[in-house]
């Protein structure tokens, strides 16, 4: 099924309804899954990560947020790095 197909099922979902979350549970969980799967490439997990954060704030999956910022870092990306963390450059 296409992402965006979960996310505006993720959207659609009624809240209070035990179904409903365990279909939010359900799709939180193959999201997560689907990125731990994923080669460590900034662009792919950017991606995935912009997705998820259209329905979910970045506090609820701070794990993948942290090991993007390293993937970035890694990558010689250190100003989105710093960016994922929050992390001004400091001033001289």
């Amino acid at each position: 099924m296409n992402t965006a197909i979960y996310v505006i099922e993720y959207c659609t979902l009624p809240l209070g309804n035990s179904v409903a979350e365990g279909r939010r549970a359900l799709i939180r969980n193959m999201w997560t899954e689907r990125i731990q799967g994923e080669k460590c490439n900034v662009e792919v997990w950017q991606v995935l990560l912009a997705v998820r954060a259209l329905v979910l704030p970045p506090t609820e999956y701070t794990d993948n947020w942290l090991k993007f910022a390293s993937l970035c870092r890694q990558s010689g990306r250190i100003s989105q790095a710093r960016s994922t963390l929050g992390i001004r450059k400091p001033e001289n």
